[in-house]
């Protein structure tokens, strides 16, 4: 198991990526996945999310930018983000909004400071 810090905005991301479909074991990994990186309706006041209908788009306060909530993730659920973060760079289909759980899922820093592919 590993522990990875994600902002609101990184837990909806997440969220986006996560496959439609699959097997038995696969969707029960994917609702585990959901219920983790889902947020409760104390984090829904307390980051003050809200959506604007017409554009689809949801915000958040800051708090939400800058708190980092740490998350425990399965080896088998790390592997399915990972999966979908790799899929989207392999497609050239990354967008800004992936960059930052790029870096946290995917990218390794080593000692040398040279960044690498976990």
């Amino acid at each position: 198991m590993e522990k990875i810090g994600l902002n609101v905005g990184e837990r909806i991301v997440a969220l986006s990526l996560l496959p439609k479909a699959g097997n038995f074991a696969m969707l029960r990994m994917i609702n585990e996945l959901t219920a983790k990186l889902g947020l409760s309706a104390d984090e829904v006041e307390k980051y003050e999310l809200t959506s604007d209908e017409k554009t689809g788009m949801t915000s958040w306060n800051k708090l939400g930018i800058d708190e980092l909530i740490d998350i425990e993730f399965k080896t088998k659920e790390k592997e399915i983000i990972v999966k979908e973060l790799e899929k989207l760079d392999k497609e050239e289909k990354l967008e800004q909004r992936h960059f930052s759980l790029y870096d946290k899922f995917v990218v390794e820093d080593d000692k040398d400071g040279e960044t690498k592919q976990k």
